[in-house]
């Protein structure tokens, strides 16, 4: 882990944080300071608390010499920290501000990274080049995903041997100079260059456990990555689920996206990956894109101009979805795969043909509005689609009824009018984290084609909703 930056990320973690506990007194753990006397001279010693990761000493000098045969050199002057949440929230409040231009405020709040740092068993300092890792949090993290693999010798080896590798990465092409080219260029690719980050990481780490015979531990680590934790209410698994595919793509799809370039390309890959970096998810979704532009298919539809009728100050992501069926149904189906049950979640999914979306985020993130059309390949199944939409819909608002993290705490649908298309309209308050939000949306249908409107902290009429879908319509020669 560097320091994650998109907000979802940030969310997940928030709902842990009283799982994980705060920090507490580490009087047994050695401090940076006695890492580099006694501790680190020592030839056998295991931190107090902590017998299940065994002798320090020699499970750091296992893991630097494993990260030695990946980066073709000794790899003994990269410190690993026995480290505890307070250190760990310094090094990612520190390596946050390395992304960001010299004068930018920190875009999240103090309790926000309290709560990251709590669910983080290591981190790699972009400052001081060494590698914190938290014992205390391997415990709690196994406790709180019913994972007591996570809690084991070999899965600190695979974690060490994880952000050893974004050490290695940093040295040959500087981590804080790609993501702060990528912070420059906005939030999706934010998450392309994260994906780049741990995306080559895992596939570093894979090998360098593999050849170490030590797999094991990769995989107790990689599955823990996207593994929900137990027993949440409704709101809290809504969250989670939603922040676990975030953390997928991440590393999931950043790992297979890296392979794809590094089996393509072979060495030369690398440079391609760090000097050239991916700008948008799709073409971290769609490597073929990303390694020959040319054969990404043209958008369908121009919305440029219609964009402007929603209210100014908007940042567009103006490519973050625009998906053939394979990537759209899957991402549907997993979207509401929670409310539906898995079998008809992928049918939902099933029935689109194309599906081009923008989102676009007030400077602040504050106020949110997705724009997004999608092509049917009938009207039969646009209806299917719709009925399926308003379900899902009607089912996430009744288990959010109770909610601790997020609550629904009023929802209206409403049929919209004949002359519009064939639709619905929803107005709901939704409770996040004590605070209540206005979210508003409109699904609706002329011939195959549907257009959808989400407004998230963002006043629009009624009328200048109806607008915006009739110039998306017009925009797509639906306007009849």
């Amino acid at each position: 882990m560097i320091a994650p930056l998109t907000r979802s990320f940030f969310l997940l973690l928030l709902l842990l944080a009283p799982a994980c506990g705060d920090s507490e007194d580490n009087g047994g753990l050695a401090s940076e300071l006695e890492l580099d006397g006694d501790a680190a001279a020592a030839e056998v010693w295991v931190p107090e608390g902590h017998d299940w990761i065994g002798d320090w000493t020699s499970l750091t000098q296992e893991v630097q010499e494993a990260l030695a045969g990946t980066a073709g050199k000794a790899m003994t002057d990269l410190r690993f920290i026995v480290s505890d949440r307070e250190r760990v929230r310094d090094v990612l409040e520190r390596n946050i501000a390395r992304r960001l231009p010299a004068d930018a405020e920190l875009p999240f709040a103090s309790k926000q990274l309290d709560a990251v740092a709590g669910g983080l068993v290591g981190i790699f300092d972009l400052e001081k080049k060494v590698v914190h890792i938290s014992l205390d949090t391997f415990g709690s993290m196994a406790e709180l995903l019913g994972s007591p693999g996570l809690q084991s010798r070999e899965a600190a080896f695979a974690v060490m041997v994880h952000e050893g590798c974004h050490a290695i990465i940093d040295q040959r092409h500087d981590l804080s100079d790609l993501f702060r080219t990528a912070q420059a260029n906005g939030e999706e690719a934010v998450q392309a260059a994260d994906a780049v980050s741990e995306g080559f990481a895992q596939y570093l780490a894979r090998s360098t456990c593999a050849r170490a015979g030590r797999s094991e531990g990769f995989e107790a680590f990689t599955r823990a990555i996207t593994q929900l934790p137990e027993d949440l209410d409704a709101g809290q698994r809504l969250l989670a689920e939603q922040t676990v595919r975030v953390f997928g793509f991440a590393y999931a799809h950043g790992e297979t996206f890296v392979t794809a370039v590094m089996d393509e390309l072979g060495a030369s890959g690398e440079t391609r990956l760090f000097d050239r970096p991916p700008l948008t998810r799709v073409e971290v979704l769609r490597p073929e894109w990303y390694l020959d532009p040319e054969s990404k298919p043209a958008h369908a539809f121009a919305v440029g101009d219609a964009l402007g009728l929603v209210p100014p100050a908007f940042d567009w992501v103006e490519d973050i979805s625009f998906v053939r069926r394979e990537l759209a149904s899957t991402d549907i189906a997993e979207g509401n795969a929670g409310a539906l049950g898995p079998a008809r979640a992928a049918e939902m999914g099933g029935l689109i043909e194309l599906c081009e979306a923008h989102i676009g985020l007030t400077p602040g993130g504050n106020s949110m509005a997705l724009v997004g059309l999608t092509i049917f390949p009938d009207e039969a199944a646009a209806d299917r689609f719709l009925a399926f939409a308003r379900e899902a819909s009607d089912l996430k608002d009744a288990q959010l009824q109770e909610g601790s993290t997020v609550r629904v705490v009023a929802s209206e649908t409403t049929t919209v009018d004949e002359e519009l298309g064939i639709g619905v309209r929803q107005v709901k308050t939704v409770e996040t984290f004590g605070q209540k939000v206005p979210v508003s949306s409109l699904m609706v249908r002329r011939g195959r084609l549907m257009v959808e409107i989400t407004l998230s902290n963002l006043e629009m009429t009624v009328e200048d909703v109806d607008a915006l879908a009739v110039s998306l319509f017009r925009t797509a020669n639906y306007e009849d």
